[in-house]
């Protein structure tokens, strides 16, 4: 089976993920779509309950029958890492894992905890959200990088600009779906 993997904190969950998901999966005939929220991120301070997040991804999903989140990284105590986690999903399925980035990441790819041994067990999906450094390309491809380009802009939002207009009082409609909206408001995140 074919599986893409569209990892992140999703803190939250936006229109913009759900939109790149879609894609992948038709562009590149992938039979299903793994959400995997970080558990304690190496790079990241001060996100949502991982509970919370999760159940804003279920209700994001919950009517696409291909998509699934895994809990896989916020069940794993301390911080998780990419390889990590690929090398525990494949000691239990023989699955073809596709990583779906965003072309910003191409940038940063390189500092990834074991990277080198990343290329040999997983191929990736580079969605061009913004423009990327051909020469960094180039280099990761040079050193074993297996990587899948999609022409796909798609809808310019970020989780960070959701917050902060939360934060604001600045509608977030158009952002997020309306499900996960509601979670936002009722539980009174990103206030502070």
């Amino acid at each position: 089976m074919k599986i893409g993997i569209l990892g992140g904190s999703f803190d939250p969950v936006h229109n913009g993920h759900i939109e790149m998901a879609c894609f992948c999966k038709q562009k590149f005939n992938l039979d299903k779509i793994m959400f995997l929220p970080l558990g304690e991120p190496p790079h990241k301070k001060n996100i949502t309950d991982k509970e919370l997040r999760i159940k804003m991804l279920q209700v994001a999903i919950e009517n696409y029958e291909d998509f699934f989140v895994s809990r896989l990284e916020v069940d794993r105590p301390g911080k998780t890492y990419t390889y990590e986690t690929i090398k525990c999903l494949l000691e239990k399925c023989d699955d073809d894992f596709y990583y779906i980035i965003g072309g910003d990441t191409i940038n940063t790819l390189e500092t990834w905890f074991n990277v080198y041994e990343l290329f040999k067990i997983l191929k990736f999906i580079v969605v061009d959200r913004c423009n990327y450094n051909r020469d960094n390309v180039d280099k990761l491809i040079k050193s074993g990088a297996k990587l899948y380009f999609a022409d796909h802009v798609g809808q310019n939002v970020s989780s960070t600009a959701i917050r902060n207009n939360v934060k604001k009082g600045e509608n977030i409609d158009n952002l997020v779906p309306e499900k996960v909206k509601e979670l936002i408001l009722q539980n009174e995140l990103y206030k502070n």
